[in-house]
């Protein structure tokens, strides 16, 4: 299997100030696709497309609703959603995505 590198980002939930983390599937043209893992019952699983705040040090919810990729791309996505599926029911999963690391 071919490795993938999967970066945790932080993703504030639209609508309020709690914060989340999310991995990065993809990232094209100041847009990235993110997997966020739902925090609580209120939620569920999303993957959203999202801008990268530098000044809230974060991402948040992109005012679009399309997302270009490349055949490239693709593959890349493939990948870590694999990488991603195979561990969510290990402790991996958990570590992964452990809110006290969270500021």
């Amino acid at each position: 299997m071919k490795a993938c590198i999967i970066r945790r980002a932080a993703y504030k939930l639209p609508g309020s100030k709690r914060l989340v983390w999310g991995a990065v599937l993809c990232e094209r043209g100041g847009l990235s696709l993110l997997f966020v893992k739902k925090p609580d019952d209120k939620w569920e699983h999303e993957i959203v497309v999202a801008t990268e705040s530098p000044k809230q040090h974060c991402f948040e919810l992109a005012d679009a609703n399309r997302f270009a990729v490349e055949p490239e791309d693709l593959e890349e996505i493939a990948a870590k959603v694999a990488a991603l599926g195979e561990s969510i029911s290990g402790n991996d999963w958990m570590k992964f995505f452990k809110d006290e690391d969270l500021w």
